[in-house]
């Protein structure tokens, strides 16, 4: 009895592991509607856990210390995160490096620059398909509005307009 209490306390905190995972698995897809805010929220995250961030151009030799923790971005679409671990001996053909990749990016219309149109009472937008979806799922559905936007100061913003305010008839 005691080894089946014992097997049923440990399945229990294990799916109590996996929800909390899937919970944070939630959270960020509902914080990362377009690849911009997928990758501001991974950078947020990697300065949470102590991550440093670099510039990609340049030279890294002295920027760079064993042990320590960096990142860089690319165009708000891209994130390269990497751990310099203790054990690292440069110039060694012992040292060695894993890479794990992943893309931030999905189907979606993507709103065309000076699209605005207006017909029968509607404002409507000029959009293209990006990615290889099954685009007749998104007709006649309630669409939010979500990306970055270049601003006139050569400075941009995200937006994320959670209410519903677009539909594809």
């Amino acid at each position: 009895i005691l080894l089946c209490t014992e097997l049923k306390t440990k399945e229990l905190i294990e799916m109590e592991e996996a929800r909390k995972v899937a919970e944070g698995l939630c959270t960020f897809i509902d914080k990362s509607p377009s690849p911009y805010h997928a990758v501001e929220s991974v950078r947020l995250r990697l300065e949470t856990e102590g991550f440093q961030r670099i510039r990609e151009s340049g030279s890294w030799k002295s920027q760079l210390n064993i042990g320590d923790k960096y990142y860089y971005t690319r165009n708000g679409t891209s994130i390269v995160a990497f751990v310099i671990g203790s054990k690292f001996k440069p110039n060694s053909t012992d040292s060695r490096f894993l890479i794990i990749g992943a893309h931030s990016d999905s189907p979606c219309f993507k709103v065309k620059p000076k699209s605005k149109i207006e017909s029968n009472g509607y404002l409507q937008l000029g959009v293209e398909c990006y990615g290889g979806a099954l685009w007749y799922s998104w007709f006649d559905r309630d669409l939010t509005l979500a990306g970055r936007l270049i601003l006139s100061n050569h400075t941009n913003k995200l937006v994320h307009i959670e209410r519903p305010i677009l539909r594809i008839p």
